[in-house]
């Protein structure tokens, strides 16, 4: 590296006729930092759990991970902003690879890996990639029980989904026509047991035993412009 003082000197002298001389000089390179390999930056995922993956320059050791809801860091660390950390943790000497311990709801995520070599306490930080969870919602089961007392029917549906918020609608139909809608709006985001809930109807008289009717329940996610959609033939009791 050249002597930035130097030069700053020498260009003047050089100027009038004086002989120079400039120094240079050699900086030992610290150390190289992480390499992050997947998921790619700006990527999208499917998945709440999803794994993480780098590499590290021979002669150094991972030394943690750390995962944020925004890429501003702390400048005298390098480490993610506090208020924005979702998780950290401390690496194995030989691990390359990670995953969260806790489902991730849908949204944009930033990660980065620290290491450092044996002799040198500083840390050495990989660039922040950043990658998407998209937004998911499936439903595990659509039942529907009638009672002959007053046609009334239950409906049961259950659904898992990453998405906080979201808006279930339950639709009847005969035919084309809509004979029965109900809106659920509360917190979905049950990754280990299923949400549940059920829809209960009672037939009106022009909707006589057996007729069959098409029972569709939509999953409106919100700040997402995707949808579920599950159908349901079923008939009247």
């Amino acid at each position: 590296m050249i002597d930035l003082a130097s030069t700053r000197i020498a260009r003047p002298l050089a100027l009038l006729g004086a002989a120079v001389t400039v120094t240079l000089v050699l900086v030992a390179v610290v150390g190289a930092a992480p390499t992050l390999v997947s998921p790619g930056n700006n990527s999208v995922v499917k998945t709440t759990h999803p794994m993480l993956r780098w590499t590290i320059p021979a002669g150094e050791r991972p030394e943690s991970i750390a995962i944020a809801s925004s890429a501003a860091t702390t400048p005298e660390t390098g480490e993610f902003a506090r208020e924005a950390q979702i998780e950290l943790d401390i690496l194995d000497p030989d691990e390359t690879k990670w995953t969260p311990t806790r489902p991730l709801p849908a949204g944009k995520y930033y990660w980065h890996v620290s290491s450092r070599q044996p002799d040198n306490p500083e840390h050495l930080w990989s660039p922040t990639w950043s990658f998407k969870v998209a937004p998911v919602v499936a439903f595990t089961l659509i039942t529907a029980k009638g009672f002959s007392a007053g046609h009334t029917m239950l409906f049961s549906v259950k659904w898992r989904s990453n998405v906080r918020g979201t808006v279930f609608t339950a639709r009847l139909y005969k035919g084309n026509r809509p004979v029965f809608t109900r809106r659920v709006d509360k917190d979905n985001f049950l990754i280990d047991q299923p949400a549940f809930d059920i829809f209960s109807w009672t037939a009106p008289p022009t909707i006589t035993k057996g007729t069959r009717l098409r029972l569709v329940v939509t999953a409106a996610m919100k700040g997402a412009r995707s949808k579920a959609t599950a159908t349901k033939i079923v008939r009247v009791p």
